[in-house]
């Protein structure tokens, strides 16, 4: 199922489903010659109003990023909840305090803690086929800095602001 969106005078092909209009299967964005956006104040980003017309943005001409006080509120509050989970006596959360799969019943000491997201980090960090081209490694940055944003991960405003800036440096 595969279909043509338009946005702005941008179109986009996908596969399978309008949530996902930005990738195609062989990991390109697709899309008509358009001009360059003018310049405009750093794009905010809090986790609810990101466009696709943000993304593109971002992704191909390289609009400046930054967090949104709010969002960095929302991702405070919610890591401060996750630091609460690391102490001796507290409840078993999956995967903060507990293993994953069929080690979800094993409770995770909080000394230990820091070394179960190391290795779950390491275990998903592999990769097959040709790099993305930049656009769409951009596009993926910020959607995901966007996600964390909203501030239900528990992870440090920090990562977020981390991302931002690699994208405005260009990395």
């Amino acid at each position: 199922c595969m279909g043509v969106w338009e946005c702005g005078r941008i179109v986009y092909q996908t596969f399978c489903t309008p949530l996902n209009p930005l990738f195609l299967c062989c990991g390109t964005l697709a899309s008509t010659p358009h001009p360059e956006p003018p310049v405009t104040q750093p794009l905010l980003i809090d986790g609810h109003s990101l466009t696709i017309e943000d993304v593109v943005a971002v992704a191909r001409h390289h609009r400046q990023v930054q967090l949104a006080p709010s969002a960095r509120a929302h991702m405070q509050a919610s890591r401060a909840y996750v630091e609460s989970l690391l102490t001796p006596n507290a409840p078993p959360v999956y995967g903060i305090n507990t293993g994953f799969g069929i080690f979800a019943d094993r409770k995770v000491s909080p000394a230990d803690s820091a070394q179960l997201s190391r290795n779950l980090i390491l275990s998903h960090s592999v990769g097959t086929g040709e790099p993305f081209a930049e656009d769409v490694a951009r596009a993926a940055m910020l959607i995901r800095a966007n996600t964390l944003a909203i501030g239900h991960s528990g992870a440090r405003p920090e990562l977020v602001e981390t991302l931002l800036a690699m994208l405005n440096a260009g990395v």
